[in-house]
């Protein structure tokens, strides 16, 4: 059993569990279609606030949240371990780096926390709604936002990126806020939940590596595994130890407890390192989406019809 669920289980969104039947309304269309109210005038183009009032926001999460997951299983399904060539590994590296990517999303929506872009259209429907009750208020800018949905009072705050961060720097970066938050909610348990902390702590501390303190070390290897042809896995210029690259191949392994894989901070051996980290997310996701299905009272939650089929 994976005692961290218990934690990411008290930042759901209220019901989102028994959420069964969705819309596929992703949130531009969600914001487009007009479904919310606003109640103050916006002050400030890259933070405000709407209003679910027609409670359509809770299935448009749930549609966010089936979307990554499903990702991540069919990017991981794609890396077929009786087939790996010796000659692939880099191909494998930028695979798992994407599945952790969607796992992430995944994982931040399941907490009503979600990572989108609002486009011009989307921007200029939130300016319309506002406007019919607040002339003045200003035009909200497209761009990434952190959106966070506080299901208890129906508001969903948005929070525009404040610099350059790409789409992929920006969400390691609202990740590692939400890791901390669920380091802290650790803190407070009895002293089972230590190995999570210890691991989860561990996963924080990997994700800073070469200085990166806002969490996009995950990021940079994928970039130079990628572009750069750096950490010798492309053939026929790889300088990787065979022991190692057994190692990093056996640890392709999502069938193990959470706590049971091998995080280790290696700067010598840092695609160790980035293996364990991403099967880390990966199946910290897995376990989030099941222990969804498991608590829908009706055995209907929204993640049979999709992700269930393609696990």
């Amino acid at each position: 059993m994976n005692l961290l669920t218990d934690i990411v289980r008290l930042n759901w969104p209220d019901n989102i569990n028994e959420v069964t039947n969705i819309r596929q309304v992703k949130v531009s269309d969600w914001l487009k279609n007009g479904d919310f109210e606003i109640r103050s005038q916006i002050t400030d183009s890259d933070k405000y606030s709407l209003f679910n009032y027609t409670k359509s926001f809770l299935s448009t999460n749930a549609y966010e949240i089936e979307k990554m997951a499903c990702a991540c299983i069919e990017t991981l399904i794609s890396i077929e371990h009786k087939k790996i060539s010796k000659r692939s590994l880099a191909w494998i590296i930028i695979k798992l780096y994407y599945a952790a990517f969607y796992a992430a999303h995944a994982l931040m929506r399941s907490m009503g926390y979600l990572c989108i872009h609002i486009d011009n259209e989307a921007a200029g429907a939130i300016e319309k709604n506002s406007h019919t009750y607040y002339p003045h208020s200003k035009r909200p800018k497209a761009g990434y936002y952190l959106i966070h949905y506080n299901s208890s009072d129906d508001e969903i705050i948005f929070d525009r990126a404040s610099n350059n961060k790409g789409s992929h720097h920006f969400m390691w970066s609202c990740l590692i806020n939400l890791i901390d938050k669920l380091l802290a909610q650790l803190a407070a348990k009895s002293t089972v939940y230590q190995p999570y902390m210890l691991s989860l702590s561990t996963l924080r501390d990997i994700m800073c590596l070469r200085g990166n303190t806002s969490g996009n070390w995950l990021s940079v290897i994928r970039n130079d595994v990628t572009y750069k042809h750096e950490l010798g896995v492309w053939y026929p210029n790889k300088k990787l130890k065979k022991k190692l690259e057994l190692k990093i191949l056996k640890d392709i392994d999502l069938s193990k407890n959470l706590v049971d894989i091998d995080l280790t901070v290696s700067h010598k051996e840092e695609l160790l390192s980035f293996v364990n980290a991403v099967n880390y997310l990966n199946k910290l996701m897995i376990d989030v989406s099941d222990d969804l299905i498991n608590r829908n009272s009706e055995k209907k939650s929204f993640l049979k019809k999709n992700y269930l089929r393609i696990m």
